[in-house]
């Protein structure tokens, strides 16, 4: 998903606003998302409620379609089928990775890290791509 720079007749969403809203887009619940960014539940509410305000809505079903037409948030290449395709064929072909040391857990840990690593690279370097294009 491409974020577009945002307008200056809009209030502008601060950055943890935006991951907020992006992940609401992608279709992230709220529980997954607070834990993904260790914020509390509070911090949280008060952080949807800023992009409410600001996006003059009541909800986030409302807060995702109104960012769609203001073009805050534009749908691109990766909707979130897309990146689920991606991820899985990432990890089909690196799980060897992964199965070399199963009985060492933090060595294991680490080498997912990597992976996700790798994976966010390549998500990042496709991107790029169809950005030029």
């Amino acid at each position: 998903m491409y974020t577009k720079p945002q307008s200056r007749t809009l209030p502008l969403l601060n950055s943890s606003e935006l991951v907020i809203l992006k992940s609401i887009a992608l279709g992230l619940g709220f529980e997954t998302i607070r834990n993904l960014l260790e914020i509390s539940e509070s911090t949280f509410k008060k952080r949807c409620e800023s992009i409410f305000t600001k996006l003059q809505v009541c909800n986030a079903y409302m807060a995702v379609k109104v960012a769609f037409q203001k073009e805050i948030l534009m749908e691109k290449e990766f909707t979130t089928e897309k990146i689920k395709t991606k991820a899985l064929e990432f990890a089909t072909q690196n799980v060897d990775r992964l199965q070399k040391n199963p009985f060492d857990s933090k060595k294991t840990l680490w080498e997912f890290y990597d992976l996700l690593i790798d994976f966010k690279v390549l998500m990042d370097k496709e991107h790029q791509e169809v950005m030029v294009q």
